[in-house]
């Protein structure tokens, strides 16, 4: 893992820091927000309440600074890279009264503080953001204290746009060894996140109660993982994105599928059935079933190949067994009369099941 170099801590007054406008944690809409907002949004992570109560008995643990840089926008004050949440649970402790989000917990925890917030916060002080990048890279996607899976990919899309423009690949290449992955990896998740913003553009296709949180873009990319629901919504690759080619009538059907419930339910049931949607929009007879008929996805999956493939492996899978327990028999003599009856059973059923094969291939002849 890389470390960052040596730098000597200083202390500045909580006036003097901002919120990092481009922190991968903040959703797009609060990108330039007030200090309020941002912290409202903050407070929504209820492990942050943990932290202030944590501050509040035992103080501010000053071995860790917060990692800032100069403010781009306003002049003498410094934006927090890394320590958002730190810099969040001491500006409210600082608070006389807080009166925004979960007012009633938080001010519990100023009035019942056993020790004085800090007024000052130690840092270590970069001249951009591109010193410290590679270290969030380790710290939050590979390391120990790991981003969700949609602020993982805005920073790696941040990385992205901050590297010489040259091919995409060597691009993602580089990222991924900044972060320790594969490109291949890198290039989903970017792709994935732009198909996501496209759909936040277009305000979730009205969708009620889905947002940007982690666990809603996770799912997106965990669809994409699957070449057939990519080609569906009109990219030819889950590795490169291309707005201009998205089908926006098949996108919103996918995120109706996957993100819409009724009766507490998806289309989609359960993220492991999105196996069985790729089979489905890659089925003409399936995609009229499921999507212009309604018929839920276990009943359109089986107007696709996979019943044949299940079928196909089945037998497969039955004579290698058979062929097992033939080249055994040797090893042993007694026999039980079980064994009898279970290969008569074998005998009837793999005579039914060729009869109908039979039947219906003189039919087709």
């Amino acid at each position: 893992m890389m470390k960052i170099p040596n730098r000597k801590v200083e202390f500045l007054g909580l006036n003097d820091l901002v919120f990092d406008p481009q922190n991968p944690r903040l959703p797009e809409k609060l990108k330039h927000s007030s200090e309020d907002e941002v912290i409202n949004y903050m407070l929504e992570d209820a492990n942050l309440l943990e932290l202030m109560t944590s501050i509040a008995e035992q103080g501010f643990f000053d071995g860790e600074p917060l990692l800032v840089v100069p403010s781009l926008s306003t002049k003498g004050k410094f934006e927090v890279v890394e320590g958002n949440r730190r810099l969040t649970a001491v500006k409210v402790l600082n608070k006389d009264n807080w009166d925004g989000f979960r007012k009633k917990a938080v001010n519990d925890i100023i009035q019942n503080a056993k020790v004085k917030p800090p007024s000052l916060l130690p840092v270590l002080k970069y001249e951009s953001k591109g010193e410290i990048m590679e270290y969030l890279g380790y710290r939050h996607i590979t390391g120990v204290k790991e981003w969700d899976s949609i602020a993982k990919a805005r920073y790696m899309r941040y990385l992205f746009d901050q590297l010489d423009p040259i091919q995409h690949s060597e691009r993602y290449k580089e990222i991924a060894r900044i972060i320790g992955s594969k490109p291949n990896y890198v290039a989903r998740i970017i792709a994935g996140l732009g198909v996501f913003d496209v759909i936040k553009d277009n305000e979730f296709f009205g969708i009620k109660g889905i947002d940007e949180d982690g666990s809603n873009f996770s799912l997106l990319t965990t669809a994409m993982s699957y070449r057939e629901i990519t080609r569906f919504i009109g990219l030819e690759s889950n590795q490169e994105f291309d707005a201009a080619s998205l089908k926006s009538d098949h996108l919103k059907s996918l995120t109706e599928w996957i993100y819409k419930e009724t009766e507490g339910k998806t289309r989609i049931g359960e993220s492991r059935n999105l196996g069985k949607l790729a089979k489905i929009v890659a089925s003409p007879r399936a995609m009229i079933a499921f999507a212009s008929q309604g018929r839920s996805i276990d009943e359109a999956i089986l107007l696709t190949d996979e019943p044949k493939n299940v079928f196909s492996k089945s037998l497969n899978s039955s004579l290698s067994y058979l062929s097992s327990a033939s080249g055994i028999m040797h090893l042993f003599e007694d026999s039980e009369k079980d064994f009898i009856s279970t290969l008569n059973e074998i005998r009837t059923m793999s005579i039914s099941i060729r009869t109908v094969m039979q039947a219906r291939i003189d039919e087709a002849e």
